[in-house]
């Protein structure tokens, strides 16, 4: 039987499939999509940091915060280029309530683990609602290039997936480990799966925006 651990890490690993593609065609791409594509590098170099040195925390700041909050800056970027400046105000404002949470948790350990709930919870959140924005937008017939964009539409769906399950799981992870922490490894293993999914369709979208430059 497949190890749950050699599924978790399949499903971290599988971000080359994207990184690849997407430098492979990288004078072909948007914006949009470069920015995805710098996304996938940073979550790669968080991968590769947490198996390598298998550390959840760095000067007293949640090494799942930072990435939390780099993740959510990226994304928030790509939005704001679609979405315009409405969701650029909502997105400074969000920073820097982040940016100070960070702080906050940075002052005891005891703090780390609500500040990382706080912060995942409106990161998560507000990319949901942002892509479900944008698939509202999308019913319209006066759209932007950006967003009839196949591509665009994919990685928009995908953000949906990706932060509506890992959200979820996220929310019963401190269930299972105190009521069922033998099961956790099950829990890992699903977030490996959706984490293979999610590098799969990002994959499928870079593959795609290369025909579909201005």
């Amino acid at each position: 039987m497949i190890s749950y651990k050699i599924i978790a890490i399949v499903g971290a690993l599988s971000v080359l499939f994207p990184i690849i593609i997407g430098f492979s065609f990288y004078k072909n791409i948007s914006l949009n999509e470069k920015i995805i594509l710098f996304l996938l590098v940073t979550v790669g170099l968080f991968d590769i940091f947490f198996y390598v040195t298998n550390k959840s925390h760095i000067n007293n700041i949640s090494v799942l915060n930072l990435f939390t909050i780099i993740e959510f800056i990226f994304i928030a970027i790509f939005y704001s280029q679609i979405l315009g400046s409405f969701y650029k105000r909502r997105t400074i404002i969000i920073i820097y309530s982040i940016v100070l949470l960070v702080l906050l948790s940075s002052q005891g350990m005891d703090l780390i683990h609500n500040i990382d709930f706080i912060t995942i919870s409106i990161a998560s959140v507000s990319i949901m609602v942002s892509s479900i924005v944008l698939i509202l937008k999308s019913n319209f017939s006066d759209l932007s290039f950006n967003i009839n964009n196949i591509s665009i539409k994919i990685i928009n769906n995908t953000f949906l997936f990706y932060f509506s399950t890992t959200f979820i799981i996220y929310l019963l992870s401190d269930w299972v480990i105190v009521n069922h922490y033998d099961s956790f490894k099950y829990i890992w293993a699903i977030n490996g799966l959706v984490s293979f999914i999610t590098n799969l369709l990002f994959t499928l979208a870079l593959w795609k925006a290369r025909f579909q430059t201005k």
